[in-house]
C-alpha cells in the first residue's frame, strides 16, 4: 500500500501552474540575464545617445606630459599672491589631467564632465590618491560653468 505522499507530488507536477512555470522558466532566466546586462552597460552606452555625442577617449601619457608643460608655462607666468590658483579641465573624462595638474603644481583643480559615471570614477581616483581636497569633479555642461574665478583651463581636442 502506498502512503499517498508520492501521489500528491505527482499531482502537483501536473497542475497547469506547474506546467506553465516549467515551460517559461528558461525564458524568464534569459530575460533576467538580458535585463541585468543592459543595466550594467547602460552607463557606457547612454552618452552615445545624446544629441551631441562626444566619445570618451582617455588621455595618453604623451598628451598628459604636453598638457602639464603648457599648464606649467601658464601657471609660472602668474604673479604670486595669497590667492589660490584654480585650474579647470572641461570634459575631464576620468580626471587624469586634473589629477596630474594637482600633483605637479600647487593648484586646486576642477573637472567638468557630462558622464556621471566618469565623474564618479574621477572622485574615487582623487580619494584613492589622497588628492580629494585639491581636486573637485562635477557633472555639468561646459557652456553653463562660471569661469571668472579660474586661473587656467584646458580642453583636450580629439580627431573624429
Amino acid at each position: 500500500m502506498e502512503d499517498g505522499v508520492g501521489d500528491t507530488a505527482k499531482k502537483k507536477e501536473t497542475t497547469p501552474e506547474a506546467r506553465y512555470w516549467k515551460r517559461f522558466k528558461p525564458v524568464l532566466i534569459c530575460a533576467g540575464c538580458v535585463g541585468g546586462i543592459s543595466v550594467l552597460l547602460w552607463p557606457f552606452v547612454s552618452p552615445g545617445l545624446r544629441r551631441h555625442a562626444l566619445p570618451y577617449i582617455p588621455a595618453t601619457d604623451e598628451q598628459l606630459a604636453d598638457a602639464m608643460k603648457l599648464t606649467g608655462f601658464g601657471l609660472s607666468r602668474l604673479k604670486p599672491s595669497n590667492r589660490q590658483i584654480r585650474a579647470v579641465d572641461l570634459g575631464s573624462g576620468d580626471g587624469r589631467v586634473v589629477l596630474a595638474a594637482v600633483r605637479s603644481h600647487p593648484v586646486v583643480g576642477f573637472g567638468f564632465e557630462l558622464n556621471r559615471w566618469l565623474v564618479l570614477y574621477s572622485k574615487l581616483e582623487a580619494w584613492r590618491t589622497g588628492l580629494r581636497t585639491r581636486a573637485t569633479f562635477k557633472t555639468g555642461d561646459i557652456w553653463k560653468v562660471g569661469y571668472s574665478r579660474l586661473s587656467s583651463g584646458s580642453i583636450t581636442p580629439f580627431d573624429r
